[in-house]
């Protein structure tokens, strides 16, 4: 179980890396500009945030995957991670993106391979 955790650590890691190329991949600088001062600002924090939650969440998959699965505070994670991957997949991503393009679909894939790689350690750390 400590190397799906491993492994959801070096997903989670790649999703931060995946971040730092929202900016090129999302065409910011042709997008953002119609946007108020304020909006633009957000957008980046968020982005920002997001990149530094992933790396934080990935080192602790990475470097603690044994107290990922045999601690209270692990399974918590855990817990936690899977929650926000069903109402990111079942939620929010349906509500905000639809799921009819083919971009939506692979993204519900991505997620959904998280979701698996914490639900299997947990759902193990629990019987």
């Amino acid at each position: 179980m400590e190397n799906l955790v491993r492994i959801c650590g070096a997903f989670y890691v790649l999703f931060g890396l995946f971040h730092v190329g929202f900016p090129k991949t999302l065409r910011w600088k042709e997008e953002l500009p119609n946007w108020s001062a304020m909006n633009r600002a957000t957008i980046r924090i968020l982005n920002h945030c997001l990149m530094i939650f992933w790396f934080i969440l990935g080192f602790i998959y990475l470097i603690h995957a044994k107290d990922m699965v045999t601690t209270s505070i692990g399974r918590s994670i855990l817990i936690g991670m899977v929650v926000f991957w069903i109402i990111r997949i079942g939620i929010l991503q349906p509500f905000y993106l639809g799921i009819k393009s083919r971009m939506s679909i692979s993204m519900i894939g991505l997620f959904s391979v998280a979701l698996v790689l914490n639900i299997i350690p947990l759902a193990r750390g629990l019987l």
